[in-house]
């Protein structure tokens, strides 16, 4: 997933990228249009099963979201 793509959903996704067996989502968090952190739910991959896109930006978003607001 290039960076494009991550910008245009709001979220990111990895499989494997750090660790073997480990997947997660992340969604940034903006403060006055500037991103100043990220949210990230990680684990095993089987616990992301089939896919991490399929369980889980939802709810990171809104987490997300959520702080952004807080932030403020």
């Amino acid at each position: 997933m290039d960076s494009a793509d991550v910008r245009a959903q709001g979220w990111a996704e990895t499989i494997g990228e750090r660790a073997t067996g480990v997947a997660s989502i992340s969604a940034p968090i903006r403060v006055h249009g500037e991103l100043v952190a990220a949210l990230c739910l990680s684990g095993p991959l089987s616990r992301f099963a089939p896919h991490p896109s399929t369980l889980h930006p939802t709810t990171v978003v809104a987490a997300a979201h959520q702080l952004e607001t807080a932030m403020r």
